[in-house]
């Protein structure tokens, strides 16, 4: 019988970004969740380095400035092999940076953003992970 592997722990930082009645979704070409939408999310080797990560991707990223930035909870998430153990962010982005990418996709062509009111978000084929948190973080 084989031995099966160590689940590992992934900390990692999740931004609920607002701006007004709207949420960003962003969409990963590569990785883990390829091809789903979800939320902005960094790893970090703890909770801490998680939320500096974010914050720091946010803005180099995504090009955002955060007005409000306010710890909502936890919320964990089994895969196969990685558990995630997400700390979720309200962060109220600034409106004058909101304007950048409207639903474009970034030139690099590995992510799209779109900024989406709440109640078209079933629109979306977004990931379990981020589905936990979205129902239970975002009132409709």
């Amino acid at each position: 019988k084989t031995k099966k592997p160590k689940n590992k722990n992934t900390y990692m930082g999740v931004g609920i970004l607002k701006k007004g009645q709207k949420i960003l979704l962003v969409k990963n070409n590569r990785g883990l969740l390829s091809g789903l939408w979800g939320l902005p999310a960094v790893e970090g080797s703890n909770p801490a380095e998680a939320k500096k990560n974010l914050l720091k991707a946010i803005d180099d990223d995504y090009d955002l400035k955060i007005n409000k930035c306010k710890k909502l909870g936890e919320e964990t998430h089994l895969f196969t092999h990685r558990t995630w153990k997400m700390a979720i962010y309200d962060m109220e982005v600034s409106l004058e940076t909101a304007e950048f990418h409207m639903g474009e996709g970034l030139g690099d062509y590995e992510r799209e953003v779109a900024w989406q009111s709440k109640n078209k978000l079933n629109d979306y084929a977004i990931s379990t992970a981020f589905q936990k948190v979205l129902n239970k973080f975002v009132e409709s």
